[in-house]
């Protein structure tokens, strides 16, 4: 029975009689036998789907567990880091200060004391590089 065929089915359903009453249950009966078939055939081409996609899932776990927690430990160290590089450029704006120096050795960087802190990010980050690559290459 098309889909179609059970719309008009249903908007044409009537019930005056027992003869009536007994068809109406037998259709519903069908419904839900027919409703069990289809869920049951669905779960069948289903569960494989979903059983490799819960694989796909456990076997990536690990690694996106890792890189996650690299990620995370990475941030912690960047954040000591400027932590860190703040403390010193603050000290040695307060060096500076009470040697009657003017102008703190703020300069380096264009943006004026963020601009310090980020040009000696990025230059330790520059030397680091520097240093990793020797140690690559002399291998």
């Amino acid at each position: 029975m098309e889909l179609n065929e059970l719309d008009n089915l249903v908007v044409s359903l009537t019930i005056e009689t027992a003869d009536d009453l007994e068809k109406c249950q037998q259709l519903l009966s069908d419904c839900k036998r027919v409703g069990k078939d289809i869920e049951a055939k669905k779960r069948a081409m289903l569960d494989p789907i979903n059983a490799s996609a819960k694989a796909v899932r456990e076997m990536f776990k690990p690694v996106e567990d890792k890189l996650e927690q690299t990620e995370k430990e990475t941030k912690e160290l960047l954040s000591k880091f400027r932590t860190k590089l703040d403390t010193e450029r603050r000290e040695i704006i307060k060096k500076s200060q009470e040697e009657g120096m003017t102008e703190a050795p703020i300069a380096l960087g264009s943006g004026g004391e963020e601009g310090l802190v980020d040009f000696i990010f990025t230059l330790h980050l520059f030397i680091t590089l520097i240093y990793c690559l020797k140690k690559s290459y002399a291998k």
